[in-house]
């Protein structure tokens, strides 16, 4: 009798929400927004001879990360980068490719709806994201943006993911405990990032394991 009360107990501990865990931070691209570079050069210049992936390098310079800080323009990137970048066409490739990201900003309905889920458990959720002006007024508009209880920009406060400062700027604003909080995002330093402030974090390989991982620590059934 004693022992089957005992694993009652065991179970009804394991359908409880995570005690430790009250505030859920998503990323936006490649968790709830669609970025994946690769695919916009392979559509985006399908009809060309040969494809620029030398774009995949751009985004990767630290121009590039200048432009989500807010401190220099897509434009002004262009400049500073095309030096190093000595292709035919490069400046015209260059404003194709970058026009293709923003309007190829959707929503993921697959990380929407992990959102959803984690609202109607009760825990509170914030954005942090990498984004520069234009991208977040390309997706302002989307309804699943009005189910967060704050976010932070980069373009906003001029500090980018990985930087520990970004992590430290969403707690303070919203005075938040590191330890009661999880992040989820796509690239692995940025969940480095986060851990060095404390804030658990969960990297996004595929929404699938994102789901695994959110059951394992009791925040979603």
């Amino acid at each position: 009798m004693n022992q089957t009360k005992a694993a009652l107990n065991t179970t009804n501990q394991l359908d409880k929400p995570h005690p430790k865990y009250r505030n859920v931070i998503f990323d936006l691209g490649g968790v709830l927004i669609n970025f994946k570079p690769e695919e916009i050069i392979e559509k985006t210049f399908e009809h060309h001879k040969e494809k620029p992936w030398y774009l995949m390098d751009v985004i990767r310079a630290k121009e590039f990360a200048e432009i989500d800080r807010g401190v220099l323009t897509p434009e002004q990137a262009l400049h500073a980068i095309a030096p190093r970048f000595p292709y035919d066409n490069f400046h015209n490739n260059y404003l194709t490719f970058f026009k293709a990201i923003v309007d190829g900003l959707e929503p993921l309905s697959k990380g929407v709806n992990i959102l959803h889920n984690v609202r109607t458990k009760g825990f509170k959720t914030y954005i942090l994201s990498n984004l520069f002006d234009t991208t977040h007024n390309r997706i302002s508009a989307y309804e699943f943006l009005t189910l967060f209880d704050g976010a932070i920009f980069s373009y906003q406060v001029k500090l980018v993911k990985p930087d520990p400062e970004i992590y430290k700027t969403l707690l303070t604003r919203y005075n938040l405990q590191a330890d009661e909080c999880i992040f989820i995002d796509d690239l692995e330093p940025n969940i480095h990032g986060a851990q060095s402030v404390g804030i658990d974090g969960i990297l996004c390989k595929d929404h699938d394991y994102v789901l695994e991982e959110l059951k394992k620590r009791r925040i979603i059934e």
